[in-house]
C-alpha cells in the first residue's frame, strides 16, 4: 500500500509541474516554435502606391491592350499596359477612365475599374 501512495504522490507532483515547464520555455527568447517563427516573418507588405485615375483610349499595341494617354504632350504618348486584359478588350477603341495603381517599373496599371468617359 505504501507503493501505491508513493506513486500517486509522484504522479500528482509531476502533473502539477507540467505547466511550469511551459512557462520556462515561453520565457526563453532564444527558443521558439516554428509557428512563432512563421508569425514573425509573415507580415503584410506595405506599398506606397495610391489608386489613381488615368484617362485615354484603349488600343492594342505589341499584342497587348494598353491605355494610350492622350493628355500627355509627348509624341508618341506613353502607353500603359493594363494588367486586366480581358476587361480592357471590352473597351477597345473607346476613351475611358481607368482606376488603378501604376507600377512604374514596367509601366503597367493594375486595374481596379474601367469606365467609359
Amino acid at each position: 500500500m505504501k507503493t501505491k501512495g508513493s506513486n500517486l504522490l509522484v504522479t500528482v507532483l509531476l502533473a502539477a509541474m507540467l505547466p511550469l515547464g511551459g512557462m520556462v520555455r515561453a520565457q526563453d527568447p532564444q527558443q521558439g516554435t516554428s509557428s512563432q517563427s512563421a508569425k514573425a516573418t509573415a507580415q503584410p507588405v506595405k506599398t506606397n502606391q495610391e489608386v489613381q485615375v488615368f484617362s485615354g483610349k484603349i488600343i492594342k499595341s505589341d499584342g497587348k491592350w494598353v491605355l494610350q494617354d492622350e493628355a500627355v504632350s509627348v509624341n508618341p504618348p506613353t502607353p500603359y499596359v493594363l494588367d486586366d486584359q480581358e476587361t480592357a478588350k471590352k473597351y477597345k477603341g473607346k476613351s475611358v477612365a481607368v482606376r488603378g495603381t501604376l507600377d512604374t517599373s514596367n509601366n503597367t496599371i493594375h486595374v481596379t475599374k474601367i469606365t467609359v468617359g
